[in-house]
C-alpha cells in the first residue's frame, strides 16, 4: 500500500493583487522540502495548472503514493484573497477552485489538510467570511458525492516571509511595522502567534 503525500506550492510571479516577492519562500522550500517530507511545486500559473501538477506528482510516484493528505499554498494574501487561487481581477475564485478539488477527488486522502499560507487568510472582515472559510464552504462533505473530510487553515495575522506549515516555523503578527511606523494596520481580530496557534481552522463537515 502506498503512502499519503504532502505538497507545498507557490504561484508564479504573474499579475496579482498582492504582487510577487516570493523568492525567499521559493528558495527555502527548494532546499528543505525533501527533508521535511514534501513534494514541491515551485510555480503554477492557474488553479488548473496547479491541479495538473498535483496529479502529475501522484502519477509519477505511483504506486508508492496513494493520495494527497496536505496541500499548502504559500503566497501573498488578505482576508478575502490569496494569490494563486484568487484571480488578478480581485475575485476570490473559491467556487472554481472547489470544483477542481471535487474533480480530482480520486487523488485525495479521506482526510485532507489545506493551508492558505499568506497574510490574514483566516480572518473574517465585516459581514464577509475569510478566504480560507470560503474555500472550505465550496468543498462540503457529502457522504455520496464527496466523502472526504477537508480542513482548511487560514492565518490570524501577517505572516513572516520564509515561514510556513511545511517548515514548521509559522509566525504571524497582528500589525506590520517598520521601526515604530505602522505600515500594515491590524484587522479587528488579528493576532500575534507562533506555530500551530497561527491558524484558524475550518472543517467541511
Amino acid at each position: 500500500m502506498g503512502q499519503p503525500i504532502k505538497i507545498v506550492a507557490l504561484p508564479t510571479n504573474t499579475r496579482a493583487q498582492h504582487g510577487t516577492g516570493l523568492r525567499l519562500q521559493r528558495d527555502t522550500y527548494r532546499l528543505n522540502h525533501v527533508a521535511n517530507g514534501h513534494e514541491f511545486i515551485p510555480t503554477f500559473t492557474s488553479i488548473n495548472d496547479l491541479w495538473t501538477k498535483i496529479r502529475a506528482i501522484c502519477e509519477r510516484n505511483a504506486p508508492d503514493v496513494d493520495c494527497v493528505t496536505v496541500l499548502e499554498i504559500s503566497a501573498h494574501g488578505s482576508p478575502d484573497y490569496i494569490d494563486g487561487i484568487s484571480d488578478e481581477f480581485g475575485n476570490d475564485n473559491t467556487d472554481a477552485f472547489g470544483l477542481l478539488v471535487k474533480q480530482n477527488k480520486d487523488i485525495l486522502c479521506d482526510e485532507v489538510h489545506m493551508y492558505c499560507s499568506g497574510c490574514n487568510t483566516g480572518i473574517d472582515f465585516g459581514p464577509w467570511d475569510s478566504i480560507a472559510k470560503n474555500i472550505c464552504d465550496d468543498i462540503p462533505f457529502d457522504a455520496t458525492t464527496f466523502p472526504y473530510h477537508v480542513s482548511v487553515y487560514g492565518t490570524k495575522g501577517y505572516m513572516y516571509q520564509g515561514t510556513s506549515k511545511m517548515m514548521g516555523n509559522e509566525k504571524v503578527i497582528a500589525e506590520g511595522k517598520n521601526g515604530n511606523k505602522v505600515t500594515h494596520p491590524s484587522y479587528w481580530n488579528g493576532e500575534d502567534a507562533n506555530g500551530n496557534n497561527v491558524w484558524n481552522k475550518f472543517d467541511n463537515w
